[in-house]
């Protein structure tokens, strides 16, 4: 964590006070280089394979789901996990409503 605060505040809309209201808990801030730099090398360490590509697309079906890459590789498992961050054009939602915020 580059950094932990004991509280942050927050404004939701135009209806919140001014000073802001409080989130009531502690709140870290994660640093994307140095997670992602942790992360794979941890993987190095158990010997993860990297793919350094963009993601195009996802397939899912019950029995798999496949990333699909911008280089034209394609890599399946069972168990997909999403790191979008902020890129939201591989989301899939129930509605039509993107939703407009998440943490």
């Amino acid at each position: 964590l580059l950094n932990v605060y004991d509280d942050v505040l927050y404004w939701m809309d135009d209806s919140d006070p001014a000073e802001g209201l409080e989130i009531g808990r502690k709140y870290g801030r994660v640093g994307r280089k140095e997670l992602r730099d942790a992360l794979i090398k941890k993987c190095k360490k158990h010997n993860v394979k990297y793919h350094n590509a963009l993601v195009d697309g996802m397939n899912n079906t019950s029995e798999k789901s496949t990333v699909l890459c911008n280089d034209g590789f394609e890599a399946s498992g069972r168990l997909v996990t999403l790191a979008t961050g902020h890129n939201r054009e591989l989301m899939q939602y129930e509605s039509d409503e993107t939703p407009f915020g998440w943490q």
